[in-house]
C-alpha cells in the first residue's frame, strides 16, 4: 500500500503535532499553530472515504484498537478498507501556507529566538534542544496570542544535538562529544537513588550524565536507552524494573552493551554502518548492503536464564542512495536517511523512497493518534505522510517496524 500525503508549501525549520494541533517553525523566526483536525475535516473527499482520511491523518489509533480485531477477521471488510486507502493515496493534497489561514490558531515569534537542534512534546510541555542548552515551555494553551508560552525556562546549559522523551517522562539527551545524559521530567526520587547508586554523574537535581562517549542520537527501547554515534561505537544502556527490600518497584541499571557485542562484531566497527534502536527493535546497516535486526524483550533484562535479545536476522535491501546518515523506527517500518534520499522500508516488505534531500524528518511512535505519521521537511515544503498498511498485519513476530501494543498512560505523558 502506498502512503497518503499532504504537502504544505513553505520555508520551514521544524514541526510537531500534538492533541489536534500542528506546530510549524518557519525559517524567518515565526511559530505557527494550526487546528489540524479542522483542516483535515475540511478536505474535499467523498463521504465513503472519510473514515480512511480520518484514520490516516487524525486518528491513527482507531484501527489499531483491539476492538477492531473481529472486524479485521472479515477479509471482505479488510479488502474494502485497503481499497479506500489506495484510492486516497492517488489524490493530490497540496496547499500553499496561506491556504491554511482559516485554520491558524495562533502566530507568534519563536519563543527561543533561535533555531532548535531538536524538539519533543510531553504532557503539554515542549522540550527543545539547542546549542545553548535544554529548554522547556508549555504548549496546547488556550491563548491564541501565545499557543506556546513565550516565557521558556532554561533547564540546563549543555550543548545538545538531539532529545527523545519516553512514555513515563524520561528525556534521553545526546550531547555529541559530551556524551549521553538523562533528564527526569517528573523529578522522582527513585530515579535519583538508582543513578546515584551506580555513580552516574549528577549534573543538576534531576539530570545525570550516563556515559561520556559520543552520542548524536538516542532513543528508548522501553526502559533502556540506545545511543547512536557516527564517530565512536554505539551502545545500549540496559535498565529493568525490579523490587527493592520494601517490595516497591524500582528502576535497576543492569549494564552497558556495545554494538559490537549485540551484533557479534569482531574488531573495530565500521562507522559507515550505523545502528539505532526503538522499543523492541535494534537495527544496524551491514557491510553487505542489507540490514541486521535484533528483537529486544524488556522484561528479560534482569533475568539470567532468559536472553533479552534474539539472534541476528539479516534483511536484504535495495542499493543505498548514498551513505547512511541516520535512522529511525516506527510502527509502519524502518526509516533510513541516506545522503541522497529518505528510504522507508515498510513492514509489508515494500519500499517507499523519498528522493528529495530532507532537512528534517519526524515520526511519532509514542503518540496516541499520529503513530502512522512521517513528517518530512525539505527545502520548500512539509510533506505529511500517512502509512496505513500496518493496521492489517499481525503485530507478533514483525521483523520490520515496532510491534504495536496497547498504550498505557503514564502521568498523561502520551501525546493525544
Amino acid at each position: 500500500m502506498h502512503p497518503l500525503r499532504i504537502t504544505i508549501l513553505g520555508d520551514f525549520w521544524d514541526c510537531q503535532i500534538y492533541r489536534g494541533r500542528l506546530y510549524l517553525w518557519t525559517m524567518d523566526g515565526r511559530l505557527l499553530t494550526y487546528k489540524w483536525d479542522e483542516f483535515i475535516e475540511s478536505l474535499c473527499v467523498e463521504k465513503e472515504l472519510r473514515l480512511a482520511l480520518e484514520c490516516g491523518f487524525c486518528r491513527g489509533d482507531y484501527l489499531y484498537n483491539p476492538n477492531f480485531e473481529l472486524l479485521f477477521s472479515d477479509h471482505e471488510i479488510v479488502k474494502v478498507l485497503k481499497l479506500k486507502f489506495e484510492e486516497l493515496s492517488k489524490r493530490t493534497f497540496e496547499f500553499q501556507i496561506k491556504d491554511l489561514d482559516k485554520y491558524l490558531y495562533g502566530e507568534q515569534e519563536n519563543p527561543l529566538k533561535t533555531l532548535c537542534a531538536d524538539s519533543d512534546i510531553y504532557n503539554n510541555h515542549l522540550y527543545v534542544a539547542t546549542d545553548f542548552g535544554l529548554w522547556q515551555t508549555s504548549v496546547h494553551r488556550r491563548s491564541k496570542k501565545y499557543p506556546v508560552s513565550s516565557k521558556p525556562e532554561k533547564v540546563w546549559d549543555g550543548r545538545l544535538l538531539s532529545l527523545k522523551s519516553s512514555s513515563n517522562g524520561r528525556l534521553a539527551l545526546s550531547a555529541g562529544d559530551d556524551g549521553l545524559f538523562e533528564f527526569d521530567i517528573n523529578d522522582r526520587s527513585y530515579f535519583k537513588n538508582t543513578y546515584l547508586n551506580v555513580e552516574f554523574k549528577k549534573i543538576e537535581r534531576n539530570l545525570f550524565q550516563l556515559n561520556k562517549r559520543h552520542s548524536f542520537l538516542s532513543n528508548w527501547n522501553y526502559s533502556s536507552i540506545y545511543s547512536t554515534s557516527n564517530v565512536d561505537e554505539s551502545y545500549m544502556m540496559l535498565f529493568g524494573w525490579g523490587k527493592n527490600e520494601m517490595k516497591e518497584m524500582e528502576l535497576v541499571y543492569k549494564k552497558l552493551l556495545n554494538e559490537s557485542e549485540l551484533f557479534q562484531l569482531s574488531g573495530n566497527t565500521n562507522r559507515s554502518q550505523l545502528s539505532w534502536g526503538c522499543d523492541n527493535k535494534i537495527y544496524k546497516t551491514s557491510i553487505s548492503g542489507g540490514i541486521d535486526v535484533i528483537d529486544y524483550t524488556q522484561k528479560y533484562v534482569l533475568e539470567e536464564d532468559t536472553p533479552a535479545f534474539t539472534d541476528i536476522q539479516h534483511i536484504a535491501l535495495q542499493p543505498w542512495k548514498g551513505d547512511v546518515v541516520s535512522g529511525g523506527v516506527a510502527y509502519f517500518g524502518v526509516i533510513i536517511e541516506c545522503e541522497n534520499a529518505l528510504v522507508v522500508m515498510q513492514d509489508d516488505n515494500d519500499f517507499f523512497n523519498i528522493p528529495d534531500v530532507a532537512t528534517r524528518w519526524r515520526t511519532y511512535p509514542r503518540s496516541r493518534r499520529y503513530e502512522n505519521h512521517l513528517h518530512v521537511i525539505s527545502e520548500d515544503r512539509l510533506d505529511v505522510y500517512s502509512f496505513n498498511h500496518d493496521y492489517f498485519r499481525s503485530q507478533e513476530g514483525k521483523k520490520i517496524g515496532i510491534r504495536y501494543r496497547e498504550k498505557i498512560q503514564y502521568n498523561q505523558g502520551y501525546r493525544k
